[in-house]
């Protein structure tokens, strides 16, 4: 390295160590960038299977409710029979006790029904909270990778433009210049 001074050699290593430090930071952006894809992917899972824990909860809930539902129904018309035996009344010739406690049947079973599909549409409203969060964690993840291909990118263009830093800096100096004869 004759012929070089100690100000090109101090450009020659300071544009070294700019290359890899760029190379080092790319290396970290690109670790991290792929590490928040993996955190929003196991995020969304983990959101997935707490919503679909409720949508069976909710499940179980409706269908405990619509069993304590016909207990009471059962319980009301057992009352409404004993009722009309007491008062006197022949519940095995029909009439108007019979309606009433067909009115009950009828109504107990709406009632049934009423909260097997509110336990239905909880459900399903706990099951597309899942399928969004599978979404978003997939948009996450999507998003991260191309942080990570953009630091790639722009590490690559850092530690290229560093090196030809670098090289331009050497270069000046790497042939001596000679004076032309005429």
């Amino acid at each position: 390295m004759a012929g070089i001074g100690e100000a090109a050699i101090i450009g020659i290593v300071g544009a070294i160590v700019s290359a890899a430090g760029a190379a080092a930071g790319t290396v970290v952006s690109v670790n991290a960038a792929n590490e928040q894809a993996d955190q929003a992917k196991k995020a969304a899972e983990f959101n997935n299977a707490v919503a679909q824990n409720s949508a069976i909860a909710a499940n179980q809930a409706a269908a405990y409710e619509a069993r304590q539902i016909r207990r009471r129904n059962l319980l009301r018309i057992g009352s409404q029979r004993a009722i009309g035996a007491k008062s006197g009344i022949d519940i095995a010739a029909g009439g108007s006790i019979d309606d009433v406690i067909f009115d009950s049947a009828v109504q107990g079973e709406l009632e049934v029904e009423a909260a097997k599909y509110a336990g239905a549409v909880q459900s399903a409203n706990y099951q597309s909270r899942g399928a969004m969060s599978i979404f978003e964690g997939k948009q996450q993840a999507s998003a991260a990778g191309y942080q990570g291909a953009s630091s790639l990118i722009a590490g690559v263009g850092s530690v290229a433009g560093s090196a030809a830093q670098g090289y331009g800096a050497y270069s000046k100096y790497k042939t001596p210049k000679v004076p032309k004869t005429t």
